[in-house]
């Protein structure tokens, strides 16, 4: 991997933390709160484009994709387990 490229993996993984970081606060919340209402479209359309930037970081073998997505999935699930209990 050059250094430019070095370069934007740390970046994106840091972008990729700051967005996890918001998805843990939010299935936090939906957690020992009220349920949000959040749509199931919603809920479903997420899941799957975390599903497939995670494969396709996996794929590429490009952590800032699978590393951070992979984790954005897991939050998600858990904010829509929160969503659909």
């Amino acid at each position: 991997m050059s250094p430019a490229d070095r370069t934007w993996e740390i970046f994106g993984i840091v972008a990729g933390l700051g967005t996890c970081a918001a998805l843990a606060v939010q299935a936090w919340q939906a957690w020992h709160g009220p349920p949000p209402t959040l749509s199931s479209f919603f809920l479903g359309a997420f899941l799957g484009v975390f599903i497939f930037w995670t494969a396709y970081g996996w794929r590429f073998r490009r952590p800032a994709l699978w590393l951070t997505n992979g984790l954005a999935l897991a939050l998600h699930a858990a904010l829509s387990a929160a969503c659909w209990r």
